[in-house]
């Protein structure tokens, strides 16, 4: 039994089937910025960091990506 644990984002206006994932790192890294405010204004504690590979230190968000990825994608420009 394979089991896919891909994280996937989806326009659910535009794409309500989520039959078409948004393949888009500047996307990626603005939603990943927007769930680090979060966590950080309601004192996650540092292991939920650690458990979705996420560093709040990170300023580049090619960085930022490719640690959640696990990839060598790199942000263009």
């Amino acid at each position: 039994v394979q089991i896919d644990c891909k994280t996937r984002l989806y326009d659910l206006a535009s794409d309500p089937g989520q039959l078409h994932p948004i393949d888009d790192a500047q996307v990626e890294a603005r939603m990943l910025r927007q769930m680090i405010a979060l966590m950080v204004a309601t004192d996650v504690p540092p292991e939920v960091f650690a458990r979705f590979a996420l560093d709040p230190a990170l300023r580049d968000d090619a960085a930022l990506v490719q640690g959640v990825r696990g990839t060598r994608e790199v942000l263009p420009g």
